[in-house]
């Protein structure tokens, strides 16, 4: 069980609050009225620190009635016994589900190229999964930047379901405004399709933070397809370095879009074909594709949900090119 309490602490912005990758419904199974914001695990974290002693977690918790009703009063004892220490920042790896992620001082980046699969279904069977290979989201000293839009709702509207876990609402490549998974409109917790996914570097230095990774999602649709994608995060400069290489057997051209959806706070301009990222007025991010002149920039009206039932409004940046394949961005 603490290896669970360690994936969640790790995973989790310095707030306290974690990513909404894949499904998210609010659902707790033995709620005590201590919930603040539906992804708030600092609760989590106080029952991790009374029952381990683990120092390590009482930086991103809060004790709440939830640390009493299942520990006791020995529990809120335990818990205001352990010394509390600074986050730890340290960049990991959790390579058996596909999570990879660089912390910084200033920047908390998390990777996504996992899949769950059923052991006796070989296809891509798990039920809340996104079509989100290779997407990541981008933290940057106590904001959100680039977030993953959520989920929003499961049955009571199979098309808002359908479009929540799409590829297009995922901070990765979609080619031909399609999914990396065939997405059927009548089964809403899985995929018609499967894929295949491969780790190829994960390097951590005192000069830089590099996570390579590959799927052949769109194998459906191209034949021999592969995506790969580096993240290439240089310390010294803070710059992040995204490398796509698309390969597959087609003499087709393919309509090509990297998406990057930001958060509601976030506001987006284009200056010299260059995009800056605002918050209040405050600069907090470039972002600069070296092929713009190939192809088309764009920034569109979006739609995000933090909570599940609930949307907001936000932007997208979309980056749009055509071309055959293999292509380099």
């Amino acid at each position: 069980m603490k290896s669970m309490f360690d994936f969640i602490e790790s995973t989790a912005y310095p707030d306290g609050s974690i990513p909404n990758i894949s499904d998210q419904d609010n659902g707790r199974y033995l709620p005590f009225g201590s919930i603040n914001r539906h992804r708030d695990i600092s609760y989590l974290m106080a029952i991790a620190l009374a029952f381990y002693k683990d120092p390590k977690y009482k930086a991103k918790s809060q004790l709440t009635a939830d640390t009493y009703f299942l520990l006791g009063q020995k529990g809120i004892n335990d818990y205001k016994n352990v010394p509390k220490l600074p986050i730890h920042q340290k960049s990991c790896s959790f390579s058996d589900v596909g999570f990879f992620k660089f912390e910084t001082p200033d920047v908390f980046l998390l990777i996504n190229n996992g899949l769950s699969k059923y052991i006796d279904n070989p296809f891509v069977g798990s039920s809340h999964m996104h079509a989100d290979l290779l997407s990541f989201v981008l933290y940057k000293k106590g904001i959100e930047l680039f977030i993953d839009p959520g989920t929003y709702t499961y049955s009571s509207d199979y098309q808002k379901r359908n479009k929540f876990r799409s590829t297009l609402m995922h901070n990765t490549i979609c080619i031909d405004n399609q999914s990396q998974f065939i997405i059927s409109s009548k089964n809403l917790f899985s995929f018609d399709s499967a894929a295949d996914i491969e780790h190829i570097e994960w390097k951590v230095t005192d000069e830089s933070i590099l996570y390579g990774g590959r799927h052949n999602a769109y194998h459906w649709m191209i034949k021999k397809f592969s995506h790969m994608r580096s993240f290439n995060f240089i310390l010294k400069t803070k710059k992040l370095i995204i490398l796509d290489k698309l390969e597959g057997e087609s003499d087709q051209i393919h309509n090509i879009k990297f998406y990057l959806h930001t958060h509601p706070k976030v506001k987006n301009e284009i200056f010299n074909d260059n995009i800056v990222c605002k918050v209040d007025e405050i600069k907090q991010a470039s972002v600069i594709f070296k092929d713009a002149k190939n192809g088309q920039i764009k920034i569109s009206d979006s739609i995000c949900s933090n909570s599940y039932g609930t949307l907001v409004k936000n932007q997208r940046i979309e980056f749009s090119i055509n071309s055959t394949l293999p292509l380099e961005l």
